[in-house]
């Protein structure tokens, strides 16, 4: 079924457009239908492919392909300051004068199945909320008082990249997704889980509501803090004092921390839980500035999924592109943040046990309370194949 953009709710789709073919029609003033009409696109080429992240986050990201490359996100981080929000893809377009509007379909199937439909008013478009590493393709139907034209279907691809989130009055949002396994074989789906900062400023949760579809938040501070249940959600989860952080010490994830009490490790098996339940996705999990608990939460997640080293720190690091990410650390302190938080909790996990670091996170997992059924519940529903 074909969407319509939200923001243009007013517009109805006629089902003359909905029914139409690619066959010549005639003119559909005399009732025979649409013409389909060659529109030139001028940018971007068709086929062509289109980098999502903006050109700091970009060089960042690009450039992170193997683990000499730990520490660099000091290069690029501005203290205080967002770096790494998307860019929208461009598109424009010729067509004949006299138009009064345009439907601007896009779908990933080259059918144009599931389409999303924009109104649009000028023959150009910029489009948001794209996937990584994927190939859209659209078609443009053009309204005239007496006609309608449309063009054949084009298509853009996404590099396989990072894909960053945009959402007005939060810090540090992305999604997980598109993250290749260290096998090459699988990749974490997108849309589905979210990592980012509080929630706590969202004055209108339209975008994390309707357009990502949240349906539950993952909240790992302590219980009490901040405001609770933002978006007011049926699901909605926080524990005592939060999800521990790191490791080696009382606040990690240290195993022999359960046999203290009070300690937040404690609370980290309900928190992991949560992925296992498939009726919370797409979920969004979240601390206070999105970096230390939830970086300790993704790195139990990625691992558990099978993804790299490298991956594991590069999604780690680009926190301090973000401004709650870097509020109380500056370029100069991002190494001593690796060498003294991540790099012990790396080496807990990968130390854990003789196996990979797949194995070993799942049997850390195991450990603190999880059943070998719920890990293959999140590897299954997470998962797809390359």
């Amino acid at each position: 079924m074909r969407k319509v953009h939200k923001y243009y709710l007013l517009f109805l789709l006629c089902p003359m457009v909905l029914s139409c073919s690619n066959k010549m029609m005639e003119n559909h003033a005399e009732g025979n239908g649409v013409i389909p009409y060659e529109a030139t696109i001028t940018s971007p080429q068709n086929g062509q492919s289109m980098e999502l992240l903006n050109s700091k986050a970009a060089s960042f990201v690009n450039g992170y392909i193997n683990e000499s490359m730990i520490g660099s996100s000091k290069n690029y981080s501005i203290q205080g300051e967002e770096l790494y929000y998307p860019e929208k893809v461009h598109l424009t377009w010729d067509a004949q004068e006299g138009y009064e509007y345009f439907l601007f379909n896009l779908s990933l199937d080259e059918e144009m199945n599931n389409s999303q439909t924009y109104i649009v008013y000028k023959p150009e478009i910029d489009i948001g909320d794209l996937f990584i590493d994927s190939t859209y393709y659209y078609q443009i139907y053009a309204y005239y008082t007496n006609q309608t034209i449309k063009s054949r279907i084009f298509s853009f691809t996404t590099n396989n990249s990072v894909r960053t989130i945009k959402v007005e009055d939060v810090s540090n949002t992305r999604d997980i997704g598109g993250m290749v396994t260290v096998d090459g074989r699988y990749r974490i789906k997108q849309g589905l889980v979210y990592r980012g900062a509080q929630l706590d400023m969202v004055t209108d949760a339209t975008y994390l509501l309707d357009v990502l579809n949240i349906k539950s938040d993952i909240n790992l501070r302590q219980a009490t803090d901040g405001i609770i249940n933002p978006l007011h959600l049926d699901k909605y989860y926080a524990y005592g004092n939060g999800c521990p952080f790191y490791a080696g010490t009382n606040d990690g994830i240290d195993i022999a921390n359960l046999d203290i009490e009070g300690t937040r490790v404690r609370n980290l098996v309900n928190y992991m839980k949560q992925f296992a339940n498939v009726d919370n996705y797409p979920t969004y999990f979240h601390c206070q500035v999105g970096r230390d608990r939830t970086g300790t939460v993704a790195v139990l997640l990625e691992g558990l999924l099978g993804i790299g080293k490298v991956e594991i720190y590069r999604d780690y690091e680009l926190s301090y592109l973000s401004y709650s990410g870097t509020i109380d650390t500056n370029p100069q302190q991002i190494q001593g943040m690796i060498n003294g938080a991540f790099n012990p909790l790396y080496n807990y996990l990968d130390n854990y046990g003789s196996g990979t670091f797949q194995e070993n996170v799942s049997q850390y997992l195991i450990d603190i309370g999880m059943t070998a059924e719920e890990l293959n519940t999140i590897r299954n529903f997470l998962l797809e194949e390359i």
